[in-house]
């Protein structure tokens, strides 16, 4: 009874039920905007024109470099790199959000400013003969655990707790990059740029393993296309929910669902076939919405001579959605959430297998051209460029969870995790601003 009290109260925060199943209708609202509209493809009037033969020639063109159109593939790899460059020197300027202290409070930060860092009890800090109230004092804050405002309870306001009772309860160690912006420990700020600059290799390296066939990559190609992309995002989703700052679970949601609405709207204005219809028909096939075609996820029908794939692949109301890939949209997306919040590196690397594994799986199964695997990773850091840089942004979101922290705010200032597991072991689990042992 009492762990389901905890955790009632834990996810609620303080709000009635009504708040609470308002707040995630609105956080979810593009990806209702975005189902919506997917089911309505069927009863709209689409264009008559499909694209086949144009993205087998773009493939060609920008991809493969050892004919005698390589001048395509070089220039196309030149404006990658521009754009990698412009990207980065863009991310590296980013807006000023420094968390708003309480007047009435001093923190002890030495200069120059650094990264953020946990909230650490003053026990935890030794000053080498001086003490920790002298403004010249040199001291070292330990890197161990953060507890949180014991033996104070997580249910407690923060007018419960003096000023008094805060100062000797802990210190801050300022964290702030460069900019003054706060980002989250091992934040890897520049994946997106990076990522874009070596995409067309990795896309051709992938790409040339994707043509050898057996049964075992059929089952690997439809675990990571089938089931890890349905899997996955809202896996992250809870992450983000139990691990992270209030809010990041919103912005993840109304990236997903943006994004899916400008796949889906791409879709609709320039319908493409994907690589199988060539294969099937041949180049000179025209394409309409009446044939009864059936894409590359029916490719596994072909080789195991089932029927399975097919009856769920008629259910798709748009057939012609090979530009841009949605998979490679969606794991993109994931992977840049990752590696901004995630504090462990293995975590990281997880990601990225899970990211490479949906590009491949895409082009194993035919259900995608290397041009769309590109468009989808553009598409996805085109959305995480506009929530990183929007005033109500993760820079904004983290701002606010270091200021809630630095006054005591308990309910902004708390992970999911971390109010259902307060006082316990593994508290600091769940706290982003704790430190991680190397």
């Amino acid at each position: 009874y009492q762990f389901f009290v905890r955790l009632t109260t834990s996810v609620l925060n303080h709000r009635t039920l009504l708040a609470y199943f308002k707040k995630i209708t609105l956080n979810s609202s593009l990806i209702l905007v975005w189902v919506f509209l997917t089911a309505l493809l069927n009863y709209i009037p689409r264009p008559s024109h499909i694209c086949s033969r144009g993205l087998l020639w773009l493939e060609r063109y920008l991809f493969d470099i050892h004919t005698h159109q390589s001048i395509g593939a070089v220039t196309f790899l030149l404006c990658i790199a521009s754009a990698s460059w412009l990207l980065a020197r863009h991310y590296r300027i980013t807006p000023v959000y420094e968390p708003e202290y309480t007047s009435k409070r001093t923190f002890l930060h030495p200069e120059p400013i650094y990264p953020i860092a946990p909230i650490l009890p003053i026990s935890s800090c030794t000053s080498s003969g001086n003490t920790l109230n002298s403004p010249t004092s040199s001291f070292q804050l330990s890197r161990t655990t953060s507890p949180i405002l014991e033996p104070h309870d997580f249910s407690s306001s923060t007018s419960d707790l003096t000023i008094a009772e805060l100062d000797d309860a802990f210190v801050i160690e300022s964290h702030f990059s460069e900019k003054g912006s706060c980002r989250p420990v091992n934040c890897w700020n520049l994946a997106p740029p990076v990522l874009l600059a070596m995409s067309w290799f990795i896309i051709n390296i992938l790409h040339s393993f994707s043509i050898s066939l057996s049964k075992v990559l059929n089952i690997v190609a439809w675990v990571f296309y089938v089931v890890l992309h349905f899997t996955i995002p809202p896996f992250i989703g809870a992450w983000l929910y139990f691990f992270h700052p209030p809010g990041a679970l919103k912005l993840y949601a109304l990236s997903i669902g943006a994004q899916n609405i400008l796949v889906v709207l791409t879709h609709f204005v320039i319908p493409t076939a994907p690589p199988l219809f060539i294969k099937l028909y041949g180049e000179h096939k025209v394409p309409s919405f009446e044939m009864t075609y059936t894409d590359g996820i029916t490719r596994q029908d072909m080789k195991f001579g089932s029927s399975m794939y097919r009856y769920v692949y008629y259910a798709i109301p748009n057939k012609f959605a090979s530009c841009p890939s949605i998979h490679a949209c969606t794991s993109s997306l994931v992977f840049f959430f990752v590696c901004y919040y995630s504090r462990t590196s293995i975590f990281k690397l997880m990601a990225m297998v899970y990211l490479f594994g949906q590009w491949w799986a895409a082009l194993y199964l035919d259900h995608h051209w290397r041009f769309d695997i590109f468009a989808g990773l553009i598409y996805s850091i085109f959305v995480w460029t506009v929530i990183k840089t929007w005033k109500n942004g993760l820079n904004r979101i983290d701002s606010r969870f270091v200021s809630a922290r630095s006054n005591a705010d308990l309910i902004n200032g708390t992970t999911m995790g971390m109010r259902i597991f307060k006082h316990t072991r593994i508290q600091n689990l769940f706290d982003p601003l704790a430190s991680i042992s190397k």
